[in-house]
């Protein structure tokens, strides 16, 4: 397979494209204040475009995302976007790359167009072959989920290459990923470090929270809690929320850093609040465990309830075990209970499974008599595809 060369090296992070996507980038590095920048710029269509994009893929608590105003600023930039592509000729569009990038963006995800993959992928080749890195990057997605184009990991290395080349943060990222996983190329944790480390300088705390899991897990080099940490406080800085997640983690096991159930608290609830499931899961079990009094109990199952329908099967597997015997504020009810364990055994929960087949046994006229639930139950992992659990945004690919 195609691999960089031991010499690969990237220029710095300056090429000619329109402004809008320099201060999108910053944005995707936690810049509160090229956002703003780009807000003051949005009766230019291709910053407004950016604008909306930066609101669409924002991974952090300082620039939240906000689906209504995308979907408001994509109806107003994408009818433009189409004129300049149709009426004009092509020569004279100064920024057509950026044109065709912004397109692909809307048909991806159906905003003020239909959610057309095809057409996408077409356009994000269009912007590819004018030299956009933003577009490598998105296109290296959709070959590697088989959105809209075959599958194609070798497609995915080339053009993660192609970005990382011209020196895209998030290319550098995604490049490293492949490395990591061996998408069209061997494994090589020496690159992947190399390729996140030049990511992390120049702010990008995805890359940032890579490396501090890559210490913490001594995934290819030596186990490092110490760095870890410092790796995940830069991502802390910039918002993203699994750094908030993992720094939490560490304070609460003292791992890397002094003990501290107050800062552990802290932090998962900031990444709590972004609805992260993992977290919310995490923050409900401090609670748990530190809770003195019945109001710190009752929180601790409100929000333990909260990570279950986020979608963590460690939580719905508790919330249902609850319902089960009729604990923890739950009345006790083998339908619900049934509910919360078929939704963590699709996941492949071991125990939620184990849990569902001695529910069959003893409950198993009841469920008959609820023949929707009996239903769910004996859909619930026999039948339905597992879902991959989920390891967080840091460790695969991330999205332009």
């Amino acid at each position: 397979m195609t691999e960089v060369e031991d010499n690969f090296e990237v220029s710095e992070f300056t090429f000619n494209f329109h402004k809008g996507f320099d201060l999108y980038v910053a944005v995707r590095c936690g810049k509160k204040a090229a956002l703003d920048e780009l807000e003051s710029l949005q009766t230019d269509p291709i910053s407004s475009g950016y604008l909306a994009m930066s609101l669409a893929r924002s991974e952090n608590s300082i620039i939240p995302k906000d689906i209504p105003r995308v979907k408001e600023l994509c109806a107003h930039f994408l009818p433009l976007m189409f004129e300049m592509t149709i009426n004009s000729d092509k020569e004279t569009i100064e920024f057509l790359a950026d044109v065709h990038y912004l397109i692909a963006f809307c048909q991806e995800n159906g905003y003020a167009v239909s959610k057309d993959p095809v057409k996408s992928v077409e356009n994000y080749r269009e912007s590819v072959a004018l030299g956009h890195p933003g577009a490598a990057v998105n296109l290296s997605n959709c070959y590697d989920d088989g959105v809209g184009v075959a599958v194609n990991k070798a497609k995915v290395f080339e053009l993660c290459s192609f970005a990382a080349g011209v020196g895209h943060p998030i290319g550098l990222n995604n490049l490293g990923c492949c490395y990591l996983f061996g998408k069209g190329c061997s494994i090589n944790h020496v690159q992947k470090m190399r390729l996140w480390e030049k990511a992390a300088k120049m702010g990008y705390p995805m890359s940032q929270v890579n490396i501090g899991l890559t210490y913490f897990y001594g995934e290819g080099v030596r186990t490092d809690e110490a760095t870890a940490v410092r790796y995940f406080q830069q991502g802390v800085k910039a918002g993203l929320c699994r750094a908030q997640l993992m720094l939490g983690y560490c304070y609460y096991r003292g791992s890397g850093i002094n003990g501290d159930v107050s800062k552990a608290i802290e932090y998962c609830g900031l990444a709590a609040a972004q609805g992260n499931a993992s977290a919310q899961y995490q923050l409900g079990c401090i609670l748990y465990n530190r809770s003195f009094d019945q109001a710190d109990r009752e929180k601790a199952i409100s929000t333990l309830q909260e990570a279950a329908n986020s979608g963590s099967p460690d939580a719905q597997y508790f919330i249902g075990c609850c319902y089960c015997t009729g604990i923890q504020g739950k009345p006790k009810s083998i339908i619900e209970a049934v509910r919360f364990l078929r939704k963590a055994a699709i996941r492949e929960h071991a125990e939620s499974i184990s849990r569902l087949n001695s529910l069959q046994e003893e409950y198993k006229e009841e469920l008959w008599q609820n023949r929707k639930s009996f239903w769910m139950f004996l859909t619930s992992y026999q039948f339905v595809k597992p879902a991959i659990t989920d390891t967080g945004p840091c460790t695969n690919s991330v999205h332009e």
